[in-house]
């Protein structure tokens, strides 16, 4: 595709690409972050290898109060009309489902923090392992897409992530994150944490075991192998 990029929509400063960004830098990928909350422009079509939607604490039905909303949806519902891969985490994760018509809402609980998550289905991706002990950091969820496959469940949450053909993967919760990224965003995480059955102190958020962090990078390199190369 020439000079074409994979190109990362962010929707606020403090959720960024993380662990994508090491694997995209190894990989020698060329990619670009389109920064929302600074007014920056969408790509066109023509310059898109890839597309990765990052989260943020806004809902995808604060259309009125965002005024990129619609475009974002429309842009997002292109690329993967186009066959172009696409990779949604958090909200991300939430506006691939709502392009794909499913309702997105509040869910009865709110998840912040480390739960494990149980894999119901194989993706086309490599999954070593049926559970894994990853970051969440929502109040919303979703109804599963027609013809896509439900691929994680939690305990709080049974609508963890899916794929939709073979070029689409959303995720709920955050492979991209570890301890380093959780320290850069202390001031959000604490502002959101309240009492709640799934929601974690600040100590242990932070005391998350090393090799959680290195099974949950293994499982994104594999989605991103599998989506972008």
């Amino acid at each position: 595709m020439g000079d074409s990029k994979i190109y990362i929509i962010q929707h606020v400063p403090y959720e960024g690409p993380g662990f994508i960004a090491e694997w995209l830098k190894r990989e020698k990928r060329s990619y670009e972050e389109v920064l929302l909350y600074d007014q920056e422009p969408f790509p066109s079509m023509s310059e898109i290898d890839g597309l990765i939607i990052m989260g943020g604490p806004m809902g995808v039905y604060d259309e009125e109060a965002i005024p990129w909303m619609l475009t974002e949806k429309k842009f997002i519902q292109d690329c993967i009309e186009s066959e172009i891969p696409v990779l949604g985490i958090c909200l991300g994760a939430q506006l691939i489902a709502d392009v794909l018509g499913s309702d997105v809402y509040r869910h009865k609980y709110q998840e912040i923090g480390w739960f494990e998550v149980q894999q119901r289905s194989q993706g086309t991706f490599v999954s070593d392992l049926d559970e894994y002990i990853v970051f969440h950091w929502h109040g919303d969820t979703y109804d599963l897409p027609k013809k896509a496959v439900h691929l994680f469940e939690s305990k709080a949450c049974s609508q963890q992530g899916f794929q939709y053909k073979d070029h689409v993967v959303a995720l709920q919760f955050h492979l991209e994150i570890g301890r380093s990224e959780i320290g850069s965003m202390e001031k959000q995480i604490k502002s959101s944490l309240k009492k709640g059955p799934y929601i974690q102190n600040w100590d242990d958020i932070l005391g998350i075991d090393d090799h959680h962090e290195l099974e949950n990078k293994k499982l994104l390199f594999n989605i991103l192998e599998n989506l972008f190369n």
